[in-house]
């Protein structure tokens, strides 16, 4: 899905680089188009996995469907949760930073 020209998944993955504080972007897709796109777009400044690559690593996690997420939106999320824990339906991590 393209929005103002460009796949959904690259607005955000754009604001998640210019944040600066993560050791690795990952984009996490089993689409090849997806893939194949980021690879054109990003080059080596992503990591392009089919699945999270480690059980204990710690991570912060958005939708690639998140278009409108700015880099100042997750920068202020990984600040309010530092020292405290992030929880899903599937998982929970205490002390995530």
């Amino acid at each position: 899905l393209n929005v103002w020209g460009s796949p959904v998944f690259s607005y955000v993955t754009k604001e998640c680089l210019s944040v600066h504080c993560f050791d690795s972007v990952y984009l996490l897709t089993d689409s090849e188009y997806v893939a194949e796109s980021a690879k054109e777009l990003f080059g080596r400044k992503v990591v392009i996995v089919d699945q999270i690559p480690r059980e204990d690593a710690v991570f912060f996690m958005v939708s690639g469907r998140a278009v409108m997420l700015t880099k100042e939106t997750i920068a202020d999320a990984i600040a309010k949760y530092k020292g405290g824990g992030i929880c899903t339906l599937q998982k929970c991590r205490l002390n995530v930073l």
